[in-house]
């Protein structure tokens, strides 16, 4: 959230989740893979600094203790 992003996004995790291996993959609409920004953690937040992204589609992959969430972004 929020979604559109402008600057920040950010992804809520439980601390239970939080404590297996976490793997954030950033992909755009044509399947370009791009390095993950700097990601901040506040309780059970992380915040991923998305002003460097061009506008467009994206799709956030949240890879937690084997299992792979995909979430998509529209960066304003």
């Amino acid at each position: 959230y929020p979604n559109p992003v402008e600057n920040m996004a950010f992804i809520k995790i439980s601390e239970d989740e939080y404590q297996g291996v976490l793997r954030l993959e950033l992909v755009d609409s044509r399947g370009a893979h791009f390095p993950m920004p700097n990601l901040d953690r506040t309780d059970d937040v992380l915040a991923v600094d998305m002003r460097s992204f061009a506008s467009g589609i994206y799709y956030l992959r949240v890879v937690l203790g084997g299992r792979m969430t995909v979430k998509k972004v529209i960066k304003r």
